[in-house]
């Protein structure tokens, strides 16, 4: 573990926080009160040039935030990439993209709303039985009911 006298730094300060074990890191305060972790200012010993956040990342080698040795720094190429687009040439959720969508998927679309019709079909139907079941009691009951008057 690195000490004060090892390092530029004025002072160490503990790990803080619930960061992953992979780059958790104590932090070091300069002479001029700015501070780096310690992983960083390792992998710059260790790869001879400044961090650099956009085109990698920094790990300890073996997860051990407490193993501070430049051999224990390891250094990933991030990958970058652009988000991609639709195969129809347009943001998807517009639209455009839906009338795209169905014009290419016309079988598919068709068989989608047959299905939604012969449900449609089903539930009308048990709803117009159900109503013709209560209409038949409600039928029964008036010609069972006493005429009015008596």
């Amino acid at each position: 573990m690195l000490t004060v006298k090892d390092t530029p730094f004025t002072a160490i300060l503990p790990i803080v926080g619930k960061k992953s074990s992979w780059a958790r890191s104590r932090v070091g305060v300069r002479a001029d009160k700015s501070t780096i972790p310690i992983l960083h200012y390792l992998a710059e010993q260790a790869f001879h040039e400044p961090v650099d956040h956009i085109n990698y990342s920094y790990y300890w080698k073996d997860k051990d935030a407490l193993n501070e040795t430049a051999e224990n720094v390891v250094r990933v190429p991030r990958v970058s990439s652009t988000p991609k687009r639709s195969a129809y040439g347009v943001p998807a959720g517009t639209p455009e993209y839906f009338r795209k969508y169905q014009a290419r998927n016309k079988e598919k679309m068709h068989a989608a709303q047959a299905r939604w019709r012969a449900k449609r079909k089903q539930e009308i139907a048990a709803a117009a039985k159900d109503l013709d079941e209560a209409n038949a009691f409600a039928e029964i009951e008036r010609l069972l009911a006493p005429p009015p008057g008596e």
